[in-house]
């Protein structure tokens, strides 16, 4: 029989009711009684990995048991099970939520932090259908409040990691500068540049295309960190135009079939401001890419 183990994530916890927990003693007498009392016994692996993940010392076991007693005994009382959800919801909140979105707003500066009292105020405004204030001359609700969420915090992300990348942001824009005035480099717009190396004659492939194509990417310091023309040289790789990059977009619904370019793409149209992977913070590219034809849609 396949074993199920209930600890690969927080809402496993209230899962657990047939477990014995706390100080309870067991009282094996019958079969039943046995299987419960191994069911309990099995569901513990993973729970030290578990309390690692959270930040639970060894030491507080007793206090984990007691509180899981009191969740797996609250029977059929709703207003109970209400209260331990929310207990549940309140510590993934503190112990991982929030310190998540910390990291991904704040660029790594451990000083700040989001305001506890405020989510918790937003939290319960949306279940009770209210709003603190007004987007758009209606109340905020958490559709409008979501769009708004990403717009704002991508905008503090970037103040932030100016902050903290000031000198690669001016290079970034120093190096995008320098390549629109090389000779023979045109802009494509949305400050994106090429130089044709080979001119195509073929048709220009729409987003929704699956095209045909070869390609190395660089850095702005020249070291690759793709390049599908060094693992497989002369054999192009099929790939869908909407899957890639906005930069990278913008260039092949631009390039006719037969082409070889060298593209210059800026952070904002490539991964960001954000250091993710091989790609250092404020990383513009280079690409050189061979279209070598658009799949036939079946």
């Amino acid at each position: 029989m396949k074993k199920i183990f209930f600890f690969a994530a927080a809402a496993a916890i209230v899962s657990l009711t047939a477990c014995n927990g706390g100080a309870v003693k067991p009282d094996l007498a019958t079969d039943v009684d046995t299987i419960s009392y191994e069911l309990g016994m099995s569901n513990t692996q993973g729970v030290e990995n578990y309390f690692l993940q959270m930040g639970i010392d060894s030491t507080h076991i007793d206090d984990f048991l007691r509180g899981m007693k009191d969740g797996a005994l609250v029977g059929e009382d709703k207003a109970k099970q209400a209260y331990y959800l929310g207990l549940q919801a309140g510590l993934q909140t503190t112990m991982q939520m929030l310190p998540g979105m910390e990291a991904r707003v704040f660029a790594g500066d451990t000083t700040t932090h989001l305001s506890t009292k405020n989510f918790l105020a937003g939290f319960a405004d949306a279940l009770k259908k209210r709003g603190a204030f007004k987007l758009d001359s209606a109340l905020v609700n958490p559709q409008t409040a979501s769009m708004d969420l990403n717009q704002r915090t991508a905008a503090y992300l970037e103040r932030s990691l100016e902050k903290r990348f000031a000198d690669e942001k001016k290079a970034a824009l120093a190096w995008m500068q320098e390549k629109s005035k090389e000779e023979g480099v045109k802009e494509l717009g949305q400050g994106v540049y090429y130089k044709e190396l080979v001119a195509g004659t073929g048709a220009k492939p729409a987003e929704t295309d699956r095209i045909l194509m070869e390609y190395e990417g660089r850095l702005m310091n020249d070291s690759v960190f793709d390049s599908t023309i060094a693992r497989q040289p002369g054999k192009p790789v099929e790939m869908g135009v909407n899957g890639m990059i906005e930069g990278m977009r913008l260039a092949l619904t631009a390039m006719p079939v037969g082409s070889e370019w060298e593209i210059y793409i800026p952070y904002d149209k490539a991964y960001g401001a954000a250091p993710q992977g091989p790609m250092p913070a404020f990383s513009n590219l280079k690409f050189r890419v061979k279209l070598a034809g658009i799949k036939e849609k079946q």
